[in-house]
């Protein structure tokens, strides 16, 4: 027996489990696209400053080779050496600039080569010199920029630094434009993984706020069931001890328990369960029966006290206990004391009573004998009327006692029940055979409708005696020119008896009380021995397992029925 509420069950939602678990798995996977998002963000972020400044500085040094080359114009145009030095400064300037430049992008082929450029630049400039005759203004621009190698070099950097420029500045246009993309992505990203947070936040709120609720609604349903079993537990009328296993400890007893053996406290109970050889300490192991035991003991008084106990494992919130409950069962106990004497008393009066029918039967059936038989000679002789009333009235009285004799042993049970296989024709034949002289002088027509094949499995003597009863019932109420006709066939495992005559009838208000004890005696078709002969009938079909009915029209005449199934259906008990 459990009394854990519901609520406390401990229960695996797996459906719970799962939507828990999608849920963060989604969230996760939010964050890392996140993370991975602002990553590519920052890089590109990083890399913007970079950019501009290899932008600056790539302007910076272009200016300086300008300044450079317009110096070495001068200094071929007029011979004027400061130009010359001015040009070198500038151009190691310009170095200075692609260095800076080349950390910022260690990579990029077009600074090595401005770089090399450089050095051509430089060496040339330790040999520069005017040719030879060389005149101021006698060659033009671009005619110089083919004899001076210092000036086809400037020439070969600045094309080198437009390039450079304009590669750069496409550069960085795309990098402003995955900057833009990835800020604007990271934005979106960012305020998605937020919103994403803030449910997740509250969803898990919800559901420890869920848990809590439902922990309390848990707690207060099993305060209510512990007050509700603790009401039942007070007002039952067994007496009731909880018990902790192993040792025996008895945490609890109600009120009856405490009434009945006289106790205010739990722990006085564990000596009233060692009287009644009760173990307290039982191990909650499922081994207690099924089935309540009987416990007894004697008080001082020599009064003795019974109590039908069971022990159940029982399982409170999670304590495990043994509920002992003890039903008193004294005054059955002492009701069952006294109705077996009154039945060994009874026993005795029925013996006594079969006793005295027995001796009765047969002391009178000894004088009948006599009385039959010379009313059978008065009758040979005189034929006078009394006489065949005299001999007619003994032979009823021979039946009814007959009758009394088998009803008394069938009451008591100590009638013996031998089914064999019996032919039912030559039966009524034998039945028949006793009332043809008396049918004969009544001018009633006696029938035998019975094939000589059917066969049935009965008790021949029972069977012989029911027969016999409805054939004399019959016989006493039928008149001249009436008749009494016996069929039987066999009808779907069963034997179906008919006893039919064309008599008075009998009135449908006495139908109901036909198979019963008769009540009065009265002059009518229900005097006689009419009323214990049915009653036999009656009680030697369902020795069989069969029934008996009857049916009647008033001035008709009346069927007795009888159906007797087959041997093997017949109830155990009925022998």
């Amino acid at each position: 027996m459990n009394l854990r509420p519901p609520g406390l069950k401990k229960r695996f939602n797996f459906f719970a489990l799962g939507k828990t678990g999608l849920t963060l798995i989604v969230f996760l996977l939010i964050d890392i696209y996140w993370i991975f998002t602002t990553r590519d963000y920052v890089e590109a972020s990083k890399l913007e400053p970079y950019t501009h400044h290899i932008m600056a500085s790539m302007a910076r040094a272009q200016s300086q080779l300008t300044a450079a080359r317009n110096h070495y114009f001068e200094f071929y145009l007029s011979k004027d050496s400061l130009a010359r030095d001015s040009a070198a400064e500038h151009i190691a300037n310009f170095e200075q600039l692609l260095n800076s430049v080349r950390r910022m992008a260690k990579d990029s082929e077009q600074i090595r080569r401005l770089q090399d450029i450089t050095v051509l630049l430089n060496d040339s400039l330790k040999k520069a010199s005017l040719p030879d005759g060389y005149q101021p203004g006698q060659l033009n621009g671009n005619q110089l920029h083919i004899v001076i190698p210092e000036l086809r070099y400037l020439k070969m950097l600045d094309d080198s630094i437009v390039a450079f420029h304009s590669r750069e500045k496409e550069i960085l246009q795309g990098r402003l434009e995955i900057f833009t993309r990835t800020f604007h992505r990271a934005m979106a990203v960012s305020i998605l993984v937020l919103l994403t947070n803030l449910f997740l936040i509250f969803f898990f709120a919800w559901q420890v706020r869920r848990k809590i609720l439902e922990r309390q609604n848990a707690n207060e349903e099993l305060a209510r069931r512990k007050e509700s079993y603790k009401v039942i537990l007070e007002n039952i009328p067994s007496a009731v001890a909880l018990a902790v296993p192993h040792t025996g400890e008895i945490t609890y007893v109600n009120q009856t328990f405490r009434r009945q053996f006289g106790i205010l406290l739990p722990n006085e109970a564990r000596s009233i369960l060692e009287k009644l050889r009760i173990n307290s300490s039982a191990p909650t192991n499922g081994d207690y029966e099924e089935k309540a035991t009987e416990h007894c003991y004697e008080i001082e008084n020599e009064k003795r006290y019974c109590f039908l106990y069971k022990g159940i494992p029982i399982n409170i919130s999670g304590e495990k206990l043994i509920l002992h409950t003890l039903l008193d069962i004294t005054p059955r106990k002492l009701y069952e004391k006294e109705l077996k004497k009154s039945r060994e008393k009874l026993q005795d009066t029925l013996a006594a009573k079969d006793r005295f029918i027995s001796i009765l039967s047969h002391d009178i059936r000894s004088p009948l004998s006599s009385v039959i038989g010379f009313a059978d000679l008065l009758v040979e002789e005189t034929d006078h009327p009394y006489a065949k009333t005299i001999y007619e009235t003994a032979q009823n009285l021979i039946s009814l006692l007959n009758n009394v004799l088998q009803w008394s042993k069938v009451e008591s049970g100590t009638m013996p029940f031998h089914p064999e296989e019996v032919e039912v024709h030559p039966m009524v034949e034998k039945v028949y055979s006793v009332y043809q002289s008396v049918a004969s002088e009544k001018g009633i027509l006696l029938s035998n409708q019975v094939e000589d094949d059917v066969k049935w499995t009965a008790d021949p003597y029972m069977l012989e005696t029911v027969i016999r009863n409805l054939v004399s019932n019959a016989m006493k109420f039928t008149s001249k020119d009436d008749s009494i006709t016996i069929s039987a066939r066999k009808n779907y495992g069963f034997l179906e008896i008919h006893v039919k005559d064309t008599g008075a009838g009998i009135p449908p208000e006495k139908l109901s009380t036909l198979f019963s004890l008769p009540q009065n005696n009265e002059n009518s078709r229900h005097t006689g021995n009419k009323g214990l002969g049915l009653l036999l009938c009656k009680e030697l079909v369902k020795r069989h397992g069969g029934t008996i009915s009857v049916e009647s029209n008033l001035k008709k005449g009346t069927i007795f029925k009888v159906s007797l199934p087959e041997i093997s259906k017949i109830s155990p008990a009925a022998y």
